[in-house]
């Protein structure tokens, strides 16, 4: 009966909750956690965002199964400059441009100058990088293109 039992236990995976540098190659991502240990990431389609990032400090959840952690949700906290960093679809709210932040559920405008740069990436997922400049206004240093809604491109950056 013991027998039996680890390989159940094993393949049925245990839940887990890991926060490290996430490096992906677009379909592959792999989370670094702070102790030095890599883990895979499988991404399922909400979580392919998680494929374009290089080194930003993530927070993972999901299940994992013998290594490989099962993503079922992930917060970006810290941008690879040190900023803040907020995620999401790029949106067009009348004449400006906005981000509706997966973390937090709020959506932000972006500076003016920034939503020049961004007009070309409306309906994409990016990530951005910045300081908050008025009540949900995102002064952005820094911004990449995570994924594309229809199409899994590389991403694109701008400093």
């Amino acid at each position: 009966m013991y027998r039996l039992l680890l390989p159940l236990l094993l393949l049925s995976g245990c839940a887990v909750r890991h926060t490290g540098f996430v490096y992906g190659t677009g379909e592959f991502a792999e989370l670094r956690t702070l102790d030095g240990r890599g883990y895979p990431l499988k991404l399922p389609a909400q979580a392919k965002p998680l494929g374009y990032l290089d080194g930003h400090t993530t927070e993972v959840e999901g299940f994992r199964i013998f290594r490989t952690i099962h993503v079922k949700d992930w917060r970006v906290h810290d941008g690879l400059h040190g900023l803040p960093t907020w995620v999401g679809p790029l949106i067009a709210y009348g004449a400006e441009l906005g981000i509706q932040d997966r973390n937090s559920g709020v959506f932000y405008y972006v500076d003016a100058r920034a939503a020049r740069d961004l007009e070309a990436y409306i309906g994409d997922i990016v990530l951005l990088e910045g300081w908050v400049q008025d009540a949900r206004r995102v002064t952005v240093a820094y911004f990449r293109v995570l994924a594309a809604p229809d199409e899994e491109d590389a991403p694109s950056e701008a400093p």
